[in-house]
């Protein structure tokens, strides 16, 4: 009697046993660049079949995140026609932040407004020297304005050691 109320325990749950189940952990917040969001990004997916990693590699379309959150309803929705194993999600939803762009060095002035800096004009083996007066802030690399007192302005290319380099 045992063995018969055992085996038919077996057969009543055995479809529960080999139906495995996706899960899938929603984070709270989650970064992003312009690229797609797939939904290993906002989330942790459990399981080990391929179901589970074609569910884990599915990218979001942008419809469902354009206010940059992403709720269950929202989820469900992208997730409908996914996977044939039951997908369930735990969470209520992600806001998504972008992803901050890396910042630049702040560039390194060498030269203010009104400094003396010296000219260098070259040309076939003819080298000009002169002194000028700088006409903005400028650092190593720069297009920055001469005057050469009343005889006009030229416009060159700073060098690391304070000297504007015009090739001509």
């Amino acid at each position: 009697m045992k063995v018969l109320f055992r085996m038919c325990m077996v057969l009543f749950f055995l479809p529960v046993f080999l139906m495995a189940d996706i899960k899938v952990f929603l984070y709270p917040n989650a970064v992003h660049d312009s690229s797609a969001v797939k939904v290993s990004d906002i989330a942790f997916v459990e399981g080990a079949s391929a179901e589970s990693d074609h569910v884990r590699e599915t990218v979001i379309d942008r419809k469902y995140y354009s206010d940059s959150i992403i709720d269950l309803r929202e989820l469900k929705e992208a997730l409908k026609d996914i996977s044939s194993e039951p997908v369930i999600i735990y969470g209520s939803g992600v806001r998504l932040s972008p992803k901050e762009k890396e910042e630049k060095p702040p560039r390194e002035i060498i030269v203010f407004k009104g400094d003396k800096v010296d000219v260098v004009v070259k040309r076939k083996g003819i080298i000009l020297e002169f002194m000028g007066i700088a006409q903005k802030d400028a650092a190593s690399g720069d297009r920055v304005t001469v005057e050469l007192g009343k005889k006009g302005y030229i416009k060159g290319i700073l060098s690391s050691d304070k000297v504007v380099e015009i090739g001509i």
